[in-house]
């Protein structure tokens, strides 16, 4: 990579790898890189996009050659995103797409995982929940802002609210339980139903005929499982 790259999201179109998301070891979140697989020799390829917030940790998946972005947060301004974004290829573009989710409330994707069922559709598994992880980046902000106006009382008592985030059982988190399925040609998501083994942040996804295999990743923040589940898809 020409660049280092942390929390970003990868997926594969046409034989061309796509990374988009994240933050660069250059500070900067306007960019996607390519590397087409039948020309490596060529290189990783710099896309420069209207993309100007920070979005870590989002899913990046594509259907039907097209290229997708849903959720993620950007942690210098406390915001996370509960929307998906497509980019154009033409004008090097993200654009507003479509909202995450089937409920009223908002609904995001942070340390997600998915996986396509077929070429145009996608299932999304686990992560963080839109609520509570708004409040923990807003904590640590407040925190930040307290220390570099010497307000020490704030400080320390934000401080000591993390550490008391830290020790919640695994269910006050809410990670996600609710395998969501997204036909971005419709725009229509639907629900596939609960299953508390997906409330995992960070896991590996994978797919195989009918099944679908959800390995390892955190079950509460800093609280990882060495288990691989597999859940039977009707479809």
């Amino acid at each position: 990579m020409p660049v280092g790259i942390f929390n970003a999201g990868t997926t594969l179109i046409n034989d061309k790898i796509y990374i988009t998301g994240g933050v660069s070891s250059e500070g900067k979140s306007d960019y996607i890189y390519s590397l087409d697989m039948n020309d490596i020799k060529k290189g990783w390829q710099r896309i420069n996009t209207n993309q100007t917030d920070e979005r870590q940790q989002p899913v990046v998946f594509a259907q039907n050659g097209n290229l997708f972005m849903a959720g993620g947060y950007d942690e210098k301004n406390a915001k996370v995103f509960s929307d998906v974004l497509k980019f154009n290829l033409w004008d090097n573009k993200w654009y507003k797409f479509s909202v995450i989710g089937t409920e009223g409330s908002p609904q995001t994707f942070i340390g997600s995982g998915s996986v396509n069922l077929s070429s145009s559709c996608t299932v999304f598994t686990g992560g963080a929940d839109y609520e509570i992880f708004t409040s923990a980046l807003k904590r640590i902000k407040s925190r930040q802002e307290a220390v570099a106006t010497g307000n020490t009382e704030l400080a320390e008592s934000l401080q000591k609210a993390g550490k008391e985030y830290m020790t919640q059982p695994a269910d006050w988190y809410k990670f996600h339980v609710n395998l969501l399925t997204f036909d971005a040609q419709n725009k229509e998501w639907k629900s596939l139903g609960d299953f508390p083994q997906s409330a995992r942040a960070g896991a590996g996804i994978a797919i195989h005929g009918n099944e679908l295999y959800i390995i390892c990743g955190e079950l509460k923040p800093g609280i990882r499982t060495a288990e691989v589940n597999k859940i039977i898809l009707n479809r």
